[in-house]
């Protein structure tokens, strides 16, 4: 393996610690982040990370973001998280009125609630109002029912509806951890369906029958629509794989809907909803993108590391805790070898590597999901899975507003 170690050293390029501060101290700086990381034209760039608690990952991101909207016209910038939730987000980021942190929790997605999120939203803030930009955040998940029910109440236009409404709202919130599961029983989704039906339809109808288009009400219907899809146990038969990949077609769909041609926008999503290739489990949203605007549209970047600790619930300790260990990979991972390059925090082009890895080389990468995984590397082959990736050495848990 030493030729495939001497290829990674001479096409990785190291990056300066300043990278992981999230903002550079001088111009110089940041004119060296632009030399090293050439990212190129496109129109969706998706920016993954392996675990969704590792403040490395964050601080990288917010680098990212400095220096690419400087770079190219990026207008929104796409979270994996529910799209009702978030527009809440952009009322605070455009207009600077609510409680980020109440809305954060909102979400219902501890990953969010931290500090380096919300210094990620106030940085967007800050190029917005230096810069003359007016970057928002959008959602392109589905997986809460809650804020989506509320914005539909909106709508109805009689007391009977606003009653189903709230009937529904106290039923998810008695099953919210078999909903946050995906695990909600056959007769008790035939009730919630039923009331569903009774809001969707007069909705849907007021939809088509109104002289103006309300975008608004056509994007929570569909959001509704889709959280009551993917907990269907009909349709997704609990099996993780027929769950997952409706999940990430749909989110497919969801940035496709946000995405109009010559736009520019980047995606914050785990590496395994961005990657191009197939993950263990199913096809990825990154794949249906790539199939949806081609490979010179849609870019995506893997954010990896091959030691340190990442913040999730642990079941153990039955809390949200920073100490979780990344294992140190063994020589059948790909991050063995990028520890060998001797460069703490490197960028790399994976573009004419694929054929460098022989058939006896690394098969396997890390993957951290929700939680502490009891195995941390799946099987496939990083170089194919991404355009560029960076790596960075060690990493720490992010500063969790639950770790307090």
């Amino acid at each position: 393996m030493n030729s495939f170690i001497q290829a990674l050293a001479q096409k990785a390029v190291e990056l300066d610690p300043s990278f992981l501060t999230g903002r550079p101290t001088d111009i110089q700086q940041q004119q060296s982040w632009s030399r090293k990381i050439d990212i190129g034209d496109f129109s969706i760039l998706a920016i993954g990370e392996q675990s969704h608690g590792t403040h490395e990952f964050f601080k990288a991101r917010i680098s990212l973001i400095r220096l690419l909207v400087k770079q190219q016209p990026v207008t929104k910038i796409g979270l994996e998280a529910p799209m009702a939730e978030v527009e809440n987000l952009n009322t605070y980021l455009l207009s600077d009125s609510g409680d980020l942190k109440m809305i954060l929790k909102s979400f219902q997605l501890y990953s969010y609630e931290c500090e380096e999120f919300v210094d990620l939203v106030e940085t967007v803030k800050i190029i917005n109002a230096q810069h003359g930009k007016k970057i928002s955040f959008f959602g392109f998940d589905f997986q809460s029912p809650y804020q989506v029910l509320n914005n539909l109440k909106r709508y109805g236009k009689n007391h009977e509806l606003a009653q189903t409404v709230d009937a529904l709202v106290s039923d998810y919130t008695q099953l919210n951890a078999y909903v946050s599961q995906h695990a909600i029983s056959p007769d008790d989704f035939r009730s919630l369906d039923s009331l569903s039906q009774l809001v969707i339809k007069p909705l849907e109808t007021n939809a088509k029958s109104s002289r103006i288009k309300d975008g608004f009400l056509e994007k929570n219907l569909i959001q509704y629509q889709q959280f009551l899809s993917l907990n269907d146990p009909e349709k997704n038969r609990a099996d993780v794989q027929v769950m997952s990949q409706m999940r990430d077609s749909l989110m497919a769909q969801n940035v496709l809907r946000e995405y109009s041609s010559g736009q520019k926008m980047i995606l914050l999503a785990h590496n395994a909803h961005v990657q191009k290739t197939a993950d263990a489990y199913s096809r990825t949203m990154g794949q249906f993108l790539l199939q949806a605007i081609g490979a010179m549209q849609y870019r995506c970047i893997g954010l990896t590391t091959s030691r340190g600790f990442f913040t999730a619930y642990n079941p153990q300790q039955q809390k949200i805790t920073a100490t979780n260990s990344v294992i140190p990979p063994h020589s059948d991972a790909f991050e063995f070898y990028f520890s060998k390059i001797a460069k703490p925090i490197f960028f790399l082009p994976t573009s004419g590597m694929t054929a460098l890895n022989p058939d006896s080389g690394p098969d396997k990468y890390r993957l951290l999901p929700y939680g502490v995984p009891k195995n941390q590397f799946i099987r496939g082959n990083l170089l194919q899975a991404f355009d560029y990736i960076i790596h960075i050495e060690n990493t720490t848990g992010n500063k969790s507003f639950y770790l307090h």
